[in-house]
């Protein structure tokens, strides 16, 4: 158990992948955001909301030495003046502390669910087009992500086969259609 200025932070035992996981994770959350915390006596106004980042669904690469998470930003609309948007952008970091995080992705509309393919070499995740979500593949070793579905429904929840050669996705079309 740590304790400090009245937090307190549990440990407890767990298998080592697991484990590995959690512990990158609260390390990386304290080291990169923590860092910009700070105390000061002013209060909190609205825009510092805007500041607030969110990382979310850590994955590991095989070998375990890359962890890929999405980081959400709240971010001002390009042609409303008064209006944000969240956006979820994919990037990694290496496990071997210090490391610096590298952002994937960058576009407007963001990426999310993310799932690493199993051997580690490509992302499939989901982006708004059109209104719509599609499914994009993201090679790890460098290029742009290339779209792979035009569904005039959206598609949902990606899912890699176990051996990496094939994609499952969701798509809900109405019963009317069917």
């Amino acid at each position: 158990m740590l304790n400090h200025n009245s937090r307190t932070v549990h440990f407890v035992h767990c298998p080592k992948r697991i484990c590995m996981k959690f512990r990158f994770f609260f390390v990386f959350q304290v080291l990169v955001f923590g860092a910009s915390a700070q105390v000061v006596k002013e209060p909190i106004k609205l825009t510092d909301m805007l500041r607030i980042k969110q990382a979310s669904n850590i994955q590991l690469s095989k070998d375990g030495k890359t962890a890929y998470f999405t980081l959400t930003t709240i971010e001002p609309e390009a042609d409303k003046k008064w209006e944000y948007q969240f956006q979820s952008q994919l990037w990694s970091v290496g496990t071997d502390v210090p490391s610096v995080p590298k952002q994937l992705t960058s576009s407007k509309e963001g990426a999310a669910q993310f799932v690493l393919s199993p051997d580690s070499r490509q992302i499939i995740f989901i982006r708004n087009v059109e209104g719509k979500s599609q499914l994009f593949l993201l090679p790890l070793n460098g290029g742009e992500a290339i779209q792979l579905t035009r569904s005039k429904y959206g598609v949902s929840s990606p899912r890699w086969s176990p051996d990496g050669k094939q994609v499952a996705y969701l798509v809900n079309i109405p019963w009317k259609e069917l």
